[in-house]
């Protein structure tokens, strides 16, 4: 109710003197009932350090889940679900879930300082990673400052899915950076808005930007 100062459901170490891998990242899931979710500290859910090589990698990345029935999610900080860095190397990477169902307002927030990674290792042999940020207020807001950015790996890509579904829902993009294999921004509602001012917007495959409705 006060607040969660920072999360950390990293997969365990490895032994360094074997070659072993670290251990899964964890997952975490925050629900509100009622109220606001806010994320100004870091929430890891990696996986854990690595034996000496080998192997490359390690574990899989673990997960994040926020949702807001009623309110609004706020994120400052870094949310990192999986790892590219020397000796923590993902082998797959993590996924982070953000839902608001706030019906008016602004549902979710991903300010300039906030950042949400599933970074992982071009020659990782697992899964790219998933990001998913997801608001279907009727009136609500998807406001993205920050960086957002889901690696690929040689089988599998990753994406950044962010939708607003809402009949007057927008989705709003100032200076924010995407990086992903696959990114779709959509705002499905008839009255749906979405306005892109700045930044960097970096698909490696597909790139989707919609607003579709009939006076979208």
């Amino acid at each position: 109710a006060t607040g969660i100062n920072g999360a950390n459901f990293n997969g365990g170490d490895a032994d360094p003197t074997t070659n072993n891998p670290g251990g899964n990242g964890g997952t975490l899931d925050v629900t509100a009932t009622t109220g606001d979710i806010t994320v100004n500290t870091q929430i890891n859910a990696t996986t854990g350090g690595n034996g000496t090589a080998p192997p490359p990698t390690g574990g899989t990345g673990g997960t994040v889940n926020l949702t807001s029935n009623q309110g609004t999610v706020n994120v400052s900080n870094r949310i990192l679900v999986s790892d590219r860095t020397a000796g923590r190397r993902s082998a797959a990477g993590g996924n982070i879930n953000i839902t608001s169902h706030r019906p008016t307002g602004v549902a979710i927030n991903i300010s300039s300082t906030g950042q949400l990674l599933s970074l992982l290792d071009a020659a990782a042999p697992g899964a790219g990673g998933k990001i998913i940020i997801l608001a279907d207020g009727a009136n609500s807001q998807v406001n993205v400052g920050g960086a957002i950015a889901a690696d690929h790996n040689v089988n599998d890509p990753s994406l950044i899915d962010i939708r607003q579904t809402g009949a007057g829902g927008q989705i709003t993009l100032t200076n924010a950076n995407l990086s992903a294999d696959i990114i779709k921004v959509a705002a499905l509602g008839d009255n749906g808005r979405l306005t892109i001012g700045g930044g960097n917007i970096s698909a490696n495959t597909i790139l989707r930007l919609y607003a579709g409705g009939t006076t979208g």
